[in-house]
């Protein structure tokens, strides 16, 4: 009874498995794309070495040239001015010339020593220089006139010889400041204004530099001649 029981149990099994339909089939698997070509590998370039900086003991460090102003002495056209001026002062003194004679050399020879130097500065843009010319050329020649009357140790009662004194003393001190004040002006005032030109550069220049480094700090002095 039951090998028949087992029997028809497993009749019914394999006709259930009869029955149901079969399995659908598998989608087919989906192809993948290649994968793209790698990229070839790039060479190692050579490190560039970093600008040499203030802060490494070793770099030099480069000053920045600086442009020098440039002057232009004009004084030789003075000494000219001057020249023609006293000399014809000193022609006139040789000669002996008197009275009217000696007013009519020394009126212009004055406004060519005081105005002479003056208008040389003027035409060269030194407006204010040609100022202070004029007060060197009237100022100088009349202090020297009146130290050389002091100094010439004339006695002061009135008469002939003692005015000879005093004029030969004025004479002398106004030859002095006439050449004192022709040195001030062509030496010291006789100069174009600066004006910077790049192809020339100051002649020496100097500078501190601290450059920091390993256990410590380097210090000195770096300069150009």
């Amino acid at each position: 009874m039951a090998a028949l029981l087992l029997s028809s149990s497993a009749l019914w099994a394999q006709a259930a498995e009869d029955e149901l339909p079969p399995p659908p089939p598998e989608p087919p698997a989906a192809e993948l794309p290649p994968p793209p070509p790698e990229p070839a590998a790039a060479l190692p370039s050579s490190p560039e070495p970093p600008p040499p900086t203030a802060e490494s003991p070793s770099a030099p460090v480069v000053l920045p040239p600086e442009v020098e102003p440039v002057r232009d002495w004009y004084g030789w056209q003075l000494l000219i001015n001057d020249f023609v001026a006293l000399g014809s002062l000193g022609g006139a003194a040789a000669a002996g010339l008197k009275g009217s004679a000696v007013i009519a050399v020394i009126v212009p020879v004055a406004i060519v020593y005081d105005l002479g130097g003056p208008t040389i500065h003027w035409l060269h843009a030194r407006k204010k220089i040609a100022a202070l010319s004029f007060g060197v050329r009237a100022g100088v020649p009349f202090v020297g006139v009146l130290t050389g009357a002091a100094l010439a140790g004339c006695a002061r009662e009135r008469s002939s010889a003692n005015d000879s004194c005093r004029s030969r003393g004025a004479g002398f001190g106004a030859l002095f400041g006439f050449a004192a004040a022709t040195a001030i002006d062509a030496s010291l005032l006789a100069w174009d204004a600066p004006r910077l030109e790049p192809g020339k550069v100051a002649a020496f220049r100097w500078a501190p530099f601290v450059a920091p480094g390993e256990g410590g700090a380097a210090l000195g002095v770096v300069g150009t001649f």
